[in-house]
Formats: C-alpha cells, structure tokens, sequence
C-alpha cells in the first residue's frame, strides 16, 4: 500500500543529513517578471551539492533536492486568487556516476501507470514518462554538470493536505526506485511536511501595501 497512517511516522534514529529552508514571505507582482503567477518554495530540503551551490568550472551535481511548492496567482486588480501546491524531487550525479539513460529506462519501462512521452528536445539527451492518473511524471536528462533524475507533479492541485496524503508518498516511491543508492527517508518527508504547513500560513503581501 503506497502512504498510509504511519507513512510519516519518524524512525528511532533520525536521518535528516541535509538542509531545510522555509518559505519567506512572498511579495506580489514580481519587478522583474510581469506576469500574474509566481512559484514559491514552502520548503526546501537540499542534500549534498546541487547546481545552486557549483560555481567553479569542472564541478559536478551530486544530491538530492525536495521541494514543496505553492503557485500564487493574482488578478487583474492583484486580488490573490486561490493557492495550488505541487511537489518535485530531483537526484543529481557526476556524469561518470549517474545512471545512464539505458539504465533509467529499463526501470522506468517496469513503473506501473508510466509511459514515455516522446523526446521533443531532439539534440539533447533527455527521456521522459508520464502518469496521468499519478499526476507525475519523471525524467532523466544529462549536461556538462551531470546527470538528473526527476520525479515531478505534474499538476498543482488546490489543497496541500491531498499534496500530502496522495503526491508525496506516491512520488517517494517512484523516486527510491529510480535512486536506490540515495532515498528519501520518512524523517525528511514529515519535517519537509510541517514546515511547509507553517510557511503555509505566511500569506503573500502585495507590493507597495503597509500591511
């Protein structure tokens, strides 16, 4: 059975290794970005080196980030309209250590409700597969820092409780068989969960209000 009660109960010895960062307070419109939707992280959890962290030629991507994620999206008169909340988790690898795309694939092809979307990106090696019903779809892809695995929520959904009780366990799943050397473990996911529920609460601020 995929989650359950106890899907986020800790183990006895914990295994948070990495780093969480909790979502700030978002301030709407964007300067830059004149559009009427932002993505904003409600928690971050980063594991070993990813590329945010590379800024010397020859570093490689090796790590894990899990990012709950909230889509604010606005009005004409920039009155918040209703929240959707989405998950996605990506493995990053030095080329010489990640998964080949072969080897991806011969897992993947084994997921039960995925089927590979045709690669579009013709001159980049990319895969991807894609369930609907899941509401996920994964991918592996490879460039000058790497490789990486993702496994993605395909579409926000209006509440983070059903985020949290049907996306998350299902993508964990599907995620520890595509990464079995380095997993997501139920420590992560429940403090992952409870600092997104408390950044959850921060409700954006429109740009120029003194409230």
């Amino acid at each position: 059975m995929i989650g359950g009660p106890d899907f986020f109960n800790p183990s006895e010895e914990p295994t948070l290794s990495g780093k969480f960062k909790r979502g700030e307070e978002l301030v709407y419109p964007g300067l830059i970005n004149k559009g009427n939707r932002i993505i904003q992280n409600l928690c971050s959890y980063r594991e070993g080196t990813n590329i945010q962290e590379i800024n010397k030629p020859g570093d490689s991507m090796n790590g894990i980030i899990f990012d709950v994620e909230r889509t604010v999206t606005w009005d004409k008169t920039c009155k918040l309209l209703p929240f959707a909340y989405s998950i996605m988790i990506d493995r990053f690898y030095p080329s010489e250590r990640g998964p080949t795309l072969e080897k991806f694939t011969v897992v993947a092809d084994q997921l039960l409700g995925f089927t590979h979307k045709p690669n579009k990106q013709k001159y980049t090696p990319y895969r991807e597969y894609v369930n609907p019903e899941g509401n996920l779809f994964i991918n592996w892809s490879i460039d000058n820092k790497g490789v990486c695995i993702g496994v993605i929520q395909k579409n926000p959904i209006p509440e983070l409780d059903r985020v949290v009780v049907e996306i998350i366990p299902y993508a964990v799943e599907v995620f520890n068989q595509l990464s079995p050397d380095r997993q997501l473990s139920q420590d992560v996911l429940k403090k992952s969960v409870a600092i997104a529920r408390e950044s959850d609460k921060i409700l954006p601020r429109r740009r120029g209000s003194k409230d």
